[in-house]
């Protein structure tokens, strides 16, 4: 995952936001998605917050710092997520420990896409409405962020 993190130049607002790009190749598309934004960083009027929701791009493209306009200072860095990140997310808390070490074996691209893959999935709970939601150990050993929730 890419971490964006957008300053002013010209003092037009103070402190920084952050955006936060998934991983290559997601969706239908090559270039990265937007996965969330963070502003509580920034100090922003209304007028520039609606301004930064019109042009967010939703994908990490060529063109990304022109569709802000000029005076802003970018700075990329990767972003990992955190076992935390994925345990409060996911919400349904079993067998922390045995998660925590089925966590530690997974790549950095696989828990970025499994701590993404839980909005999916959650929305495929919602829709079907019987099913309960699994445990995280299975989530993570089945490695079921790969299912196409979204799909089903």
């Amino acid at each position: 995952m890419q971490k964006v993190i957008v300053s002013s130049n010209a003092d037009k607002f103070l402190g920084s936001f952050e955006l936060v790009y998934g991983e290559p190749g997601m969706g239908d598309n090559t270039y990265p998605p937007l996965e969330f934004v963070d502003m509580r960083g920034a100090v922003l009027n209304d007028v520039q917050k609606a301004y930064l929701v019109k042009v967010v791009p939703v994908r990490l493209a060529p063109g990304f710092e022109a569709a802000f306009g000029g005076n802003l200072k970018f700075v990329y860095a990767e972003f990992e997520v955190t076992f935390d990140d994925f345990w409060n997310k996911y919400g349904l808390k079993n067998n922390r420990d045995r998660c925590e070490a089925l966590w530690k074996k997974l790549s950095v691209k696989d828990r970025n896409l499994a701590t993404i893959g839980v909005d999916e999935y959650d929305r495929y709970l919602a829709r079907l409405g019987w099913i309960s939601k699994m445990n995280p150990e299975t989530y993570l050993k089945k490695k079921c962020w790969n299912n196409n929730y979204d799909k089903l």
